[in-house]
Order: C-alpha cells, then structure tokens, then sequence
C-alpha cells in the first residue's frame, strides 16, 4: 500500500485560496508529494540493504576500510529512510515499507555486484541517480513544503558524499 491520503488527513495551508478549504486546496499536492516521498523511502531501504550487503561482501583486509564505508552509509540511508517516513507520517499518509514491489518504487536498482569494482560502480551510479531524482522532487516541490525540502537536500548532500567517496575509491582500483 503507497502512502496516501484523504484530503481531509492534511494539514491547514495558510496559501489555501480564499473561500475554500486549506485541505482541499493542499490535497492534491499533498498527494504528489506523498507519492514522491514513498518513492524516496523506497530508494533509501534500497541503498540501506546494498549498503550493508556489500558490507558483507567485501571481505578482504585490503578493502575493510571500504566495508565501514558501506556499513557506515547504510545507517545514514536507514535514517534518511526513517526521517522520510516520518515526514510521510507528518502529512497524514501513511509510510510503504512493504517488501513487495519495493524495488519497483524506487529510484535506483538493488544490484548484487560481484567483486568490488562492480560494488563501487553500481553504488556510485545508484547514489547519483538517487541525488538526481531527488533534485528533481526539490524542483517540483518549490516553495510549497520547505520541510520535505529541507530533508531532501540533506539527503543529496550525503548521498553526493557517498558517491564521491566510492567514486574515489573505484578509480583508485582501475589500472593506469
């Protein structure tokens, strides 16, 4: 079930038009954006389990330096995951956290990579494909919730570190 809502769960908008009701006025934006926030709860519980599969997965001495940085990405996208469901919960929905069709609601792929150049590759492609859709939630946002806003762009902040991170680390292990 995808988080939604009735227009009478939505909070009063002061920009609600005159002589109609701030929750009619906020329900159909308010929709939008709880459909934009479950697709990014879906996203963040995506990074969250590759993160910490590759965690798992990267096993070598040489390369433990890289599983605490996949382990360490993975609790920042569990809290960037629980912040978002809170946020679906502050505008009267309800948050998605069904394991069926989650990979179909979120921005980026669940890839189980072998070997760590192809860890580091799909991770960094799925954190900048996240940061682009997220940008793009920021965009159609606009002045209208600067809350989700707020959460948005810390999430591509961190995300955008994260794939710089591992962006460093992939080319660290291509030949010259």
């Amino acid at each position: 079930m995808s988080a939604r809502v009735t227009p009478r769960q939505g909070p009063a908008r002061a920009s609600a038009p005159v002589g109609g009701s701030a929750n009619d006025a906020w329900a159909p934006a308010q929709d939008r954006t709880l459909r934009m926030l479950d697709a990014a709860l879906a996203t963040e519980l995506i990074s969250m389990l590759r993160c910490r599969r590759n965690h798992f997965a990267v096993d070598s001495v040489r390369t433990s330096s890289l599983g605490a940085a996949f382990l360490a990405h993975s609790a920042v996208a569990q809290s960037n995951a629980d912040a978002v469901a809170g946020r679906i919960v502050g505008l009267g929905g309800t948050p998605d956290f069904g394991p069926e069709g989650l990979a179909g609601r979120s921005h980026a792929q669940y890839v189980e990579a072998t070997g760590v150049a192809a860890m580091l590759r799909d991770s960094v492609g799925a954190e900048r494909v996240a940061a682009r859709c997220y940008r793009t939630l920021i965009d159609l946002l606009g002045d209208e919730d600067s809350r989700t806003t707020r959460l948005l762009r810390s999430m591509v902040s961190s995300g955008t570190s994260f794939a710089d991170e591992l962006e460093a680390s992939w080319l660290a292990l291509q030949p010259l």
